[in-house]
């Protein structure tokens, strides 16, 4: 809908709540009025950047050069559109509207970080949050490469309440400004932070990063955190760096979590992790171990790390799972899922099925294929 420039806009915080409770924006008695064009004018310039017209670049350079009455009309209309709804966007930060809005916003460079920053700061008083409104307005500032302002935005509060879901957003998006201190900064939450939720995106971040040696310190460190999450978040960022090199992670320390931590999901992250490793004898041994793991999650976890490992210890433990499960498959959902799953990776495996589908016709065909070999 067009925004007509005759009515004032509201500072940023306003406009996010009008947003939030889906109402208009009001006028602010207190704003400056337009000392220069014509409001008409004004208006004809704004509809040629909704139209997305060519004239808009020149209409901009007009707009931005005028009083500062205008200059707070034009950022405050982009405020506006940054938090803009349409049909295909909504639940996601990448609306078409929004994005533009963000572009725009980088032509008033740091003049757009405050209203940015204190609609953040208003939106994290509150006990619900639009996460879609705190993505764009942190998209918005990662555009405007606000690092410093994020990076602050992120850590705890010096005082006041400020909603962890701020701080996680803030945190995301400094992942994304190219900035030499977002590194140690994203270190420090993971090494310091008082909440495991700001802890876990800390570690799950540092995943791009995890050939920086200072990075790769703090997620060894952080494979002893307190909290199970942040555990499984640092195992999976030591691990998936796209590197087949075994020698460039820490095996020994991801096995060990397999083996012996006693939360579910890190079991599962390290089973997880250790996928493009199943050809070192010590990580295919230990995924074979994880197999009998008492949980069903954990066993199909390292059945799937299995897939690509064609030893005939591999395919037999797989076989033997298979035998476990194969009497509770017919009464129990769980197990009737874990069954079917590794079927299926057996069937992968082996490129082959036998005519019976049960563990001693599995096993028979494990040892025809072995001897073949």
């Amino acid at each position: 809908m067009a925004r007509d420039p005759t009515v004032p806009m509201r500072r940023l915080r306003s406009v996010l709540f009008a947003a939030l409770a889906l109402s208009g924006c009001a006028s602010d008695p207190a704003a400056a009025p337009l000392d220069r064009r014509s409001n008409e004018q004004l208006a004809k310039e704004w509809q040629l950047y909704l139209r997305e017209d060519e004239q808009w670049p020149e209409a901009r350079e007009k707009w931005l050069a005028g009083p500062p009455s205008e200059r707070q009309l034009l950022l405050d209309n982009l405020l506006r559109e940054l938090l803009a709804d349409d049909a295909a966007g909504r639940g996601s930060g990448t609306a078409f509207r929004s994005q533009r809005a963000r572009r725009e916003l980088t032509w008033f460079g740091s003049e757009a970080i405050a209203p940015l920053v204190e609609g953040l700061r208003g939106l994290g008083s509150r006990e619900r949050v639009d996460g879609v409104v705190l993505e764009r307005i942190a998209g918005g500032l990662a555009e405007l490469r606000a690092s410093a302002e994020l990076a602050e935005l992120s850590a705890p509060p010096k005082e006041g309440r400020l909603a962890l879901q701020v701080r996680t957003s803030a945190l995301r998006a400094l992942a994304t400004v190219d900035d030499p201190k977002v590194g140690p900064w994203l270190a420090a939450r993971l090494a310091d932070d008082p909440d495991w939720q700001v802890r876990g995106v800390a570690a799950e971040l540092l995943r791009r990063r995890s050939n920086d040696p200072r990075a790769k310190a703090a997620l060894a460190a952080a494979v002893g955190d307190p909290d199970g999450f942040v555990r499984a978040q640092a195992v999976r960022s030591l691990t998936e760096n796209g590197s087949t090199d075994a020698d460039s992670v820490p095996l020994a320390d991801v096995l060990h979590f397999l083996a012996r931590d006693p939360e579910r999901p890190v079991r599962v992250s390290a089973a997880e992790a250790l996928t493009l490793y199943s050809f070192v004898p010590a990580v295919e041994a230990g995924l074979i171990a994880a197999l009998r793991d008492p949980e069903p999650d954990v066993v199909v976890a390292a059945a799937a790390a299995l897939l690509n490992s064609h030893t005939r210890s591999a395919r037999l433990g797989l076989v033997d799972a298979l035998a476990r499960y194969h009497a509770a498959s017919t009464r129990d959902a769980c197990a009737g899922g874990v069954w079917n799953e590794l079927i299926r990776i057996l069937g992968a495996n082996l490129g082959a099925r036998p005519a019976g589908n049960t563990p001693d016709a599995w096993r028979a065909l494990v040892e025809r294929q072995s001897q073949g070999e």
